[in-house]
C-alpha cells in the first residue's frame, strides 16, 4: 500500500466489542472527557487486518469511566496485512491515512456503542460532537434550489 493507494477507502471494515466496562465513581457535574484509544495488538489473518484494541473515556473531575475492548477487522490484501502487521510489531508505526481510517472506526464503534453502557451509570455519552462555526465574512445565502 502506498500513500497514494485509496485501496484505504475501498476497504471493508467491521468491529466487535469484546468486553464493556463503565464505572460511576462519584455524583456530580462532569466537566470533561479525555478520550483514548490504545492498540493492544495488530495481527495478519490472511487478507484480514485485526487490530485488538482498548477505548477509554474518563469523565472529569473524576466522575467516572468507561472503557471497551474490541477488535477492528480490515478486509485488504494478504501481503498488505502481512506488511502493516509486522511493521506495527517491529516500530508500533503505521501509514497516516490507514491509522486515521482505523482511528476514525474505532471511534465511531465505541462512541455509538457506549451509549448504552454509560446510560447505565449515570454519565453522558462520549460522543463528541463536530464543531459548527459561522463563517467570520457575512456570506450571502445562495437561494433554495428550483426558486427563479
Amino acid at each position: 500500500m502506498t500513500k497514494d493507494d485509496k485501496s484505504v477507502d475501498k476497504m471493508r471494515v467491521w468491529a466487535r466489542i469484546t468486553k464493556a466496562e463503565a464505572e460511576r465513581t462519584k455524583d456530580g457535574v462532569v466537566t470533561g472527557i479525555e478520550l483514548n484509544i490504545l492498540f493492544d495488538d495488530v495481527i495478519a489473518n490472511k487478507n484480514i487486518l485485526e487490530i485488538h484494541f482498548t477505548y477509554s473515556a474518563w469523565y472529569r473531575p473524576d466522575r467516572g469511566h468507561v472503557e471497551l475492548k474490541g477488535v477492528l477487522l480490515m478486509e485488504m490484501e494478504s501481503d498488505d496485512t502481512e506488511k502493516i502487521a509486522s511493521a506495527w510489531q517491529k516500530d508500533k508505526k503505521m501509514e497516516e491515512k490507514l491509522l486515521t481510517s482505523i482511528m476514525h472506526n474505532i471511534n465511531y464503534k465505541c462512541s455509538t456503542e457506549a451509549i448504552l453502557v454509560t446510560k447505565l451509570v449515570d454519565l453522558p455519552s462520549p460522543l463528541v460532537p463536530p464543531r459548527i462555526g459561522m463563517p467570520k465574512k457575512s456570506t450571502p445565502v445562495p437561494p433554495p434550489m428550483g426558486a427563479a
